[in-house]
């Protein structure tokens, strides 16, 4: 196995919980996992296979028969490449952020201050039709797009979406089945009504600015 691809792997170990966690969960020693991805005949091709089956790469391919659940710090250069180890032919990565009904009135742009990310939940559902994914990165999504080069690949489109917490009182978005997976995205891609919430919204996310300019354009249509 060549480095690119220990390294791709490198990523798609922090994807899953970090080198400790993923060794700690197939019996190996984490210096030992540390070395073999950088290069060095530490660990036993049988071993390998087994932290491929846990991190959801069996024999190099992404299973299908799940969904992928991640949960990281911050996205990296590392962590980009590693997604198209499970998105070889690129995905559509739909960011979800669940608010708290009373901040209905006020929803600064994506990225907005520490204390209004304090009192969402924001999660990405990645998909190319055939391999499901859940992410969530704790930093917030200004870490996730730019400025790797997942801002500009042309492998990867994106959109954003609020869901209020009244609205998705059924939702599992943490830990999803496929059909789960599945029926959210459905439903947020529903079109949205003129002059609804959600199109409000919409406007402010494209064009980064605040919920009562996004009022008044819309007015203007």
């Amino acid at each position: 196995m060549d480095q690119g691809l220990r390294d791709k792997l490198s990523g798609a170990i922090k994807l899953n919980g970090g080198i400790r966690s993923v060794a700690k969960r197939t019996g190996l020693n984490a210096s030992n996992l540390s070395s073999w991805l950088k290069g060095r005949p530490t660990v036993s091709q049988e071993k390998i296979d087994g932290v491929l089956k846990e991190i959801g790469l069996p024999d190099l391919k992404p299973a299908e028969d799940y969904v992928h659940v991640w949960r990281i710090y911050q996205m990296s250069p590392e962590t980009d490449d590693a997604l198209f180890l499970y998105f070889p032919d690129g995905f559509k990565a739909t960011h979800i952020r669940v608010v708290e009904p009373e901040l209905r009135e006020f929803v600064p742009p994506w990225g907005g201050n520490e204390l209004f990310r304090e009192r969402v939940a924001e999660f990405a559902f990645i998909t190319d039709g055939n391999v499901r994914a859940s992410l969530v990165v704790e930093k917030g999504w200004d870490s996730f797009m730019p400025p790797f080069q997942l801002a500009t690949d042309p492998r990867v489109s994106e959109r954003f979406k609020d869901v209020f917490i009244d609205d998705a009182a059924s939702f599992n978005i943490t830990n999803p089945s496929i059909n789960e997976f599945d029926r959210i995205l459905y439903k947020l891609e529903a079109p949205a009504k003129s002059g609804s919430l959600e199109e409000v919204l919409h406007t402010i996310f494209q064009e980064g600015i605040f919920y009562d300019e996004a009022v008044r354009r819309l007015k203007k249509k």
